[in-house]
């Protein structure tokens, strides 16, 4: 609520699902797990063994919620999938969100993400990790910071917006390079961890952690801290201050 999200279930229009039509309000909004069970009956009872809080509707975007609180997350594999693909048909009918390919992990801290992170390194097979089922997960801390991510998720266009504030065009990959970065500038490959997407960053790890290319990874001050300890010496860090990007970006937060 703090981050502008309508979380209370007795002012959100219910769900539905008899039909394709917009249900979900204009601003963002919450709907809880309890409620999107009401819809659909077994269809929606696939998500009632997985760790699925709820569901962030925000514009043309819809991200399924989990909570893991301080401990490691553990994830569901094939019920995750189920829940993903429930939540898939309710978005549609309510929302006119065709695909879902993200989700929001919320945590005590970084410690709770880099616990989570480690684990999954540890040799999980890969049916079973998160970024098979959700290839965007932001990790969304329980503080003033995490409340900071969110009033960014739930900003239009906020991808591009951060992206455009961050490197010129002609610097950009638009998600066509060889491995996960975000812009090629002066000879560097540069991955911006300003969006917390920890699956986005497994998948930056795996592509470098071996190799001679010089990377730079950009961050806020807090999560400095994070990196260092998941990725090492194996690449460049930068930071940038959160003020400045909530400036430009118009959040009103600090």
């Amino acid at each position: 609520m703090e981050a502008g999200v309508e979380s209370r279930p007795y002012l959100l229009p219910a769900l539905q699902g008899d039909s394709i039509r917009r249900t979900v309000p204009e601003m963002p909004a919450f709907y809880l797990s309890k409620d999107i069970k009401k819809v659909g009956g077994d269809e929606m009872n696939k998500i009632m063994f997985t760790r699925m809080t709820g569901v962030l509707f925000s514009g043309d975007e819809c991200y399924a919620v989990y909570n893991t609180r301080g401990s490691v997350m553990k994830w569901n594999g094939i019920g995750e999938f189920k829940a993903m693909h429930s939540l898939t048909g309710l978005s549609r009918m309510n929302a006119g969100v065709e695909t879902i390919d993200t989700a929001v992990l919320m945590g005590r801290d970084n410690h709770t993400a880099l616990q989570t992170m480690l684990a999954t390194d540890s040799g999980e097979a890969k049916e079973f990790r998160f970024d098979a089922v959700y290839r965007h997960i932001h990790f969304i801390a329980m503080d003033k910071n995490g409340i900071f991510h969110l009033k960014l998720m739930t900003l239009p266009e906020w991808k591009n917006r951060l992206m455009e504030l961050l490197f010129d065009e002609e610097e950009r990959c638009h998600e066509k390079g060889l491995f996960e970065y975000d812009a090629f500038v002066d000879g560097v490959y540069v991955f911006s961890f300003l969006d917390s997407d920890i699956a986005s960053l497994l998948r930056f790890k795996s592509a470098v952690l071996h190799t001679e290319i010089i990377c730079e990874v950009l961050c806020f001050p807090y999560q400095l801290l994070f990196l260092k300890e998941y990725l090492g010496d194996a690449v460049r860090y930068k930071t940038i201050e959160m003020e400045l990007v909530a400036e430009e970006l118009g959040i009103g937060f600090f």
